[in-house]
């Protein structure tokens, strides 16, 4: 097929081709954005994953301390009795599949999912904030939204004006809300093993 050639130059007419490429951009834009959300539901899951599993071993440990001596391990080291009671082992389960499905979810589907936010912003960077006037594309205001603190968006002059100081990167943050859930069970799982060995000392009625 020949392009349409304009009358005065007689160069091909740039702008019969215009709509077939835009109609292209926003395919290719269309399919960026259904990879993010992919890559953002894998790493919801994760988490979710994360957190059922902390509540159960939660449960199961609450429920072994109930039995007392009989879910512990006691032996002698340097001459002093210890106790290691099942309900630590389970917390010490617990902060490993905390860690495993931390390193998943921040080492294999945010990095998945940052490359394709990236690519999004590319797009909307080259050809859609350009052509229809925009400030910032929808991938680029959830980026906005998400590294931003105090993030604005004020509707002024017929278009949107994004404001706010540079925060914490999503990335930081979920590598923060990991630490805090694992510093949480090392310490559950220290009162576990300070309260059952005190216990332990103590002189049967």
């Amino acid at each position: 097929m020949t392009d349409e050639m304009d009358g005065e130059s007689g160069e091909p007419n740039k702008a019969a081709s215009s709509p077939k490429m835009d109609e292209e951009i926003i395919k290719i834009w269309e399919r960026a954005v259904q990879t993010q959300m992919h890559f953002n539901e894998m790493s919801v899951r994760s988490r979710q994953l994360g957190l059922a599993f902390v509540a159960a071993a939660l449960g199961l440990a609450l429920a072994s301390l109930g039995q007392g001596k009989d879910f512990a391990l006691v032996f002698s080291l340097c001459g002093n009795q210890i106790v290691l009671h099942a309900a630590a082992l389970i917390i010490l389960g617990a902060i490993m599949g905390v860690l495993a499905v931390s390193s998943l979810d921040i080492g294999v589907y945010h990095q998945m999912l940052r490359g394709a936010v990236a690519f999004g912003e590319d797009i909307e960077a080259r050809f859609m904030t350009p052509t229809y006037g925009f400030e910032l594309g929808m991938a680029q205001a959830i980026s906005h939204f998400s590294r931003t603190k105090k993030p604005t968006a004020t509707l002024a002059g017929g278009g949107m004006t994004y404001g706010g100081k540079t925060g914490m990167s999503a990335g930081k943050k979920l590598k923060r809300f990991y630490g805090f859930l694992i510093v949480a069970l090392l310490v559950m799982l220290l009162a576990i093993c300070v309260v059952t060995n005190l216990m332990s000392l103590s002189p049967m009625p």
